[in-house]
């Protein structure tokens, strides 16, 4: 079985990553496709429009589906022990935020995130454009983006064409992704300004991340926190932007939208087809953890 592998991908219903309303699964044994399996989840919780917009879900479609806590020890255990990619750490982090929410048992999978298989097959990749969407189109794989199922199908693809490309075995791969370890410098988090570049040997290096709203901390000491991780720190949301984290909104400051400025430009911008993810501060704070 040194060829074989799982990948999941779940999709949510709102900011909160908990919020997982739809999971899928597929095994892979070599780059046979040998197994899929996929659900809609209650999240009994609310569902953002936006979100609902971007794949297709709706409170009435989950209403009668099995919560998370029914459906995550049957697939703690299929995984436990066996490599489990996923693709970005936000998946993951949506997994371990809703086995905390509803107390079930952590799930114990030799976790792989594909993206850094990506970044170091190909040299090209190995700053940008390693997002699902982008490298799959480099890659000519076609798939219905934001279901889970087809994401995971798609990044299991992606994993084979890596192997492929790089004439590196699995096993090679997994002692490289799991064992590799990341050298973070520690600069005085006096950060005066909230642009500044990410630090090479971070998790997220390649990211591009902006703030909005008020958040726990300083804005400048969560740049520089960002910086250290990896990401880039912009003002403003661009199209080179990949991550938007959302802290608390001032109604005053809004001027009569639901929505900051920032939060309705990245909107729109992943609506057109932008890599972007939208996430509270709380999530932020967990990916830049894994």
């Amino acid at each position: 079985m040194e060829d074989h592998f799982f990948v999941i991908d779940v999709e949510t219903a709102n900011l909160d990553n908990s919020s997982i309303c739809q999971i899928g699964l597929a095994e892979y044994q070599g780059t046979e496709l040998i197994s899929t399996w996929e659900s809609l989840v209650n999240p009994d919780q609310y569902f953002d429009p936006y979100l609902s917009r971007l794949h297709g879900i709706t409170f009435e479609q989950v209403i009668q589906k099995p919560l998370f806590k029914d459906l995550s020890n049957d697939i703690a255990m299929k995984v436990e022990g066996r490599r489990l990619f996923h693709h970005m750490p936000f998946d993951k982090n949506a997994i371990n935020r809703a086995c905390e929410r509803y107390g079930t048992e952590i799930w114990k999978p030799r976790w792989m995130d594909s993206a850094r298989l990506v970044r170091r097959a190909w040299s090209e990749f190995a700053q940008s454009g390693y997002a699902l969407g982008k490298i799959t189109k480099y890659l000519g794989i076609e798939y219905i983006a934001h279901n889970a199922l087809q994401d995971a199908i798609a990044t299991g693809k992606v994993i084979n064409g890596a192997i492929l490309h790089s004439a590196i075995s699995l096993p090679e791969w997994e002692e490289r992704i799991l064992h590799s370890t990341n050298h973070f410098y520690s600069p005085s988090r006096k950060a005066v300004s909230y642009k500044l570049e990410g630090n090479p040997e971070g998790l997220l290096h390649g990211e591009s991340v902006v703030f909005t709203g008020t958040l726990s901390q300083p804005r400048s000491i969560y740049a520089q926190f960002a910086s250290e991780s990896g990401c880039k720190v912009q003002d403003g949301v661009t199209k080179e932007t990949t991550i938007l984290v959302i802290g608390w909104q001032d109604s005053y400051r809004l001027a009569g939208y639901e929505k900051s400025s920032k939060h309705r430009r990245a909107e729109k911008l992943a609506e057109a087809g932008q890599g972007i993810r939208i996430l509270s501060e709380e999530d932020f704070l967990a990916i830049t953890s894994v």
